[in-house]
């Protein structure tokens, strides 16, 4: 048989990363439950598909009407400032997110025109000084 093992009363969390490793933790949980909870209710619709044939042919239309957010450049340079080999994080990458914060907040046309830290003119989402004074974005362009 086994021996009883006596409940220990747990200390709270003393210190303030414990006590926000618990909030986090908490901030997950909820939002995990809640999404499961949208599912089983019906409240969020959940699309299948027999295959992925069907998949591609139900999907094209809508696809073919995507277009990328107008601060998606922004978040691609946050992202060459993170995991790109050229630059330096720690330097760069407050400035960079800085700039997509602004474009976040600003208004359709108003966007930053400042340049980027690490996307060049070669990449897939740069936007030109020029075209962007013109108000065109990567779908224009």
């Amino acid at each position: 048989m086994l021996a009883k093992l006596p409940l220990r009363n747990l200390a709270p969390p003393t210190s303030s990363n414990q006590r926000r490793l618990i909030n986090v933790s908490k901030g997950l949980l909820f939002i995990f439950g809640a999404a499961a909870l949208s599912v089983v209710t019906g409240f969020t619709k959940v699309a299948t598909y027999e295959n992925e044939v069907e998949f591609a042919k139900r999907t094209k239309e809508e696809r073919a009407k995507m277009v990328p957010h107008r601060c998606n450049d922004r978040v691609e340079d946050v992202v060459q400032t993170i995991f790109g080999e050229e630059g330096n994080m720690y330097q760069d990458f407050r400035p960079s997110m800085r700039l997509l914060l602004k474009c976040m907040w600003a208004a359709k046309g108003e966007e930053p025109k400042e340049p980027y830290f690490m996307l060049m003119p070669g990449d897939t989402h740069f936007i030109s000084a020029a075209d962007r004074a013109a108000g065109k974005t990567r779908a224009d362009v």
